[in-house]
């Protein structure tokens, strides 16, 4: 009966060590002056019969696990963009990009990630939806108590300054 009693107060030191339970997964959320992009044909016109692409982050969802031995963080994401192909626009082709940010990371590489994307409208459609599920992140993390807290991820489109400029003074077009 000591034998058993010995046993259950050793516990689980015999098994190896409990790790501590998963931290909550970051705080991960849209830059607002970056969740839009409208992109206007070369000259001064900026109404809606300019427009070449619009393009808004529609969603984006995700998982994380820390790894307690390695100390890594792990976050893997799906976004989701809607985008509209404009009256302005040539062809079918879209070139756009979007980045995921760390501020706690600035002004290091590893504060921001740019994603370029080509994507193609389909025939007859000037509307579209992508995911893109290949969002991988690895964020190093030694003091748990300490550094994870301070972990924000932020995701939006890659706008140039005058796409910025006008997120700032304009509402979305067309979405």
């Amino acid at each position: 009966m000591a034998a058993v009693v010995l046993v259950l107060l050793c516990g689980c030191s015999w098994f190896g060590e409990r790790k501590p339970p998963q931290p909550d997964c970051p705080r991960v959320a849209v830059l607002s002056d970056a969740a839009t992009l409208t992109r206007f044909r070369p000259g001064p016109g900026r109404d809606i019969t300019d427009m070449v692409l619009s393009a808004q982050v529609a969603d984006f969802n995700g998982t994380c696990h820390y790894d307690y031995d390695t100390q890594v963080l792990t976050v893997k994401l799906t976004v989701g963009l809607d985008l509209i192909r404009g009256p302005a626009a040539q062809g079918r082709a879209a070139d756009i990009g979007y980045f995921v940010a760390i501020p706690a990371y600035y002004p290091k590489p590893q504060a921001k990630r740019v994603w370029p994307l080509k994507l193609q409208f389909p025939n007859g459609a000037d509307r579209m939806h992508y995911e893109d599920e290949g969002v991988d992140i690895v964020i190093p993390i030694k003091n748990v108590k300490v550094d994870y807290p301070k972990i924000e991820i932020f995701i939006g489109l890659q706008l140039n300054q005058e796409e910025l400029d006008y997120n700032r003074t304009h509402k979305p077009a067309g979405l």
